[in-house]
């Protein structure tokens, strides 16, 4: 049953909803019908025996179902006018996909309780949710934003993160958060492909940054969010991978916003800062203020959880910002305690010889095992809460 749960646990309730039974005709089932077939849910086949396979069952006077456990059978109730006949039942979350197949088997069994039918056979064969942007056909992605889901657009940039790690670190972090998180919740959100390519100017003094001019990257990504926007997704969350990402993002986030006057919602976060990464950096960090910062210990784990044998940690460093504290940073600490929140970026190689600041010696894959999980849960806790975020109406006062 572990098909089962990992497509169709995630939305069970709107699940529920769009059970359809294919046979001859298509039909919605009735709530006593859902009710056994919750149970069958639970158990893989209906019985009289509430311990079976060694779980419990939740019962109680108006069988409804635990929707905190959606895998615990409910009060078992008949299944009337479904006798020994082989149906095949489509389960569909609320994008109306297929995802997955439940072939059971009805029939009496004058032995077992008055309401309680046996399913005395059933086959399971499911077929992974779609939540890759760039797989669906069109009419997919129609009925995903109609659906509600939410479009996760990872953006990063390819520049240099000292001598042990490829220039493609904010790349490949960035995207495999957002990969694993949607992966979680393919009922809830799309993973739109990546934009690759960012801004930093500022580190051109190292060999392999490539950089995308401020207002052309805005553009683009706003471009790119309208795109989505037209084809009907009401909610678009960018997931920013590189640091001077961060204020133009947050521009295109805005001004998306405003070209469909409010009707829509596009934020924008970098990876860093989602709670549970903040939470599990501040517990697990070995490095003082500043050690996270970049190709410090928080990215260096994190590309050991990934990718280990892209990292050459014996010519890891431990190299500081020269700023003063109101002009220093950290990725998992932000404004130095002893500091104002300013911002000023020079140069990348007028502040570090070897393009890390932070300390990579302190990074383990230990560590980027626990951030990684940190984060990836953190974006899904995010998009939930961006879905649930209502799109209240202007009040324009003229």
């Amino acid at each position: 049953m572990g098909g089962i749960g990992a497509n169709l646990g995630q939305s069970f309730k709107a699940i529920l909803r769009h059970i359809q039974v294919k046979d001859d005709e298509v039909r919605r089932l009735g709530s006593d019908q859902l009710q056994s077939l919750i149970a069958v849910l639970g158990f893989g086949y209906l019985t009289s025996d509430p311990q079976q396979h060694g779980r419990d069952a939740v019962t109680d006077d108006s069988g409804v179902v635990d929707h905190q456990d959606p895998f615990r059978s409910a009060r078992h109730r008949s299944l009337s006018g479904w006798e020994s006949q082989l149906s095949r039942m489509y389960f569909s979350d609320e994008i109306g996909q297929r995802t997955g197949a439940l072939f059971v088997r009805f029939q009496r069994d004058p032995h077992q309780s008055p309401w309680l039918r046996a399913v005395n056979r059933y086959r399971l064969s499911c077929s992974p949710m779609k939540y890759h942007f760039a797989e669906m056909i069109w009419h997919e992605i129609r009925d995903a934003s109609r659906a509600g889901r939410v479009a996760v657009l990872p953006v990063a940039t390819y520049e240099d993160h000292g001598p042990h790690l490829p220039v493609d670190t904010d790349v490949v972090l960035c995207t495999g958060i957002c990969e694993r998180a949607v992966a979680r919740i393919p009922g809830e959100a799309v993973l739109v492909p990546s934009v690759s390519h960012g801004y930093s100017p500022h580190h051109m003094d190292f060999h392999g940054t490539l950089t995308i001019t401020w207002d052309t990257f805005i553009r683009y990504v706003k471009d790119v969010c309208c795109s989505l926007a037209h084809h009907g997704f009401e909610r678009i969350l960018i997931v920013n991978g590189h640091g001077s990402n961060a204020s133009p993002l947050d521009l295109a986030a805005r001004l998306t916003v405003l070209e469909f006057e409010g009707r829509i919602h596009c934020a924008s976060v970098s990876h860093w800062d989602l709670r549970r990464a903040k939470g599990e950096g501040a517990r697990l960090r070995d490095s003082d203020y500043g050690g996270t910062s970049h190709g410090g210990e928080y990215e260096t784990s994190l590309y050991l959880a990934l990718k280990p044998e892209l990292v050459e940690m014996e010519k890891a460093v431990d190299e500081r910002s020269p700023m003063s504290p109101s002009f220093r940073t950290d990725l998992l600490a932000g404004t130095h305690p002893q500091g104002s929140g300013a911002r000023l970026v020079p140069y990348w190689s007028s502040q570090t010889a070897s393009g890390v600041m932070g300390d990579a010696r302190s990074a383990t894959k230990q560590k980027g095992d626990a951030w990684l999980e940190a984060a990836v849960g953190g974006l899904v806790e995010l998009v939930r809460e961006l879905r649930e975020q209502p799109i209240l109406p202007r009040r324009d006062q003229h």
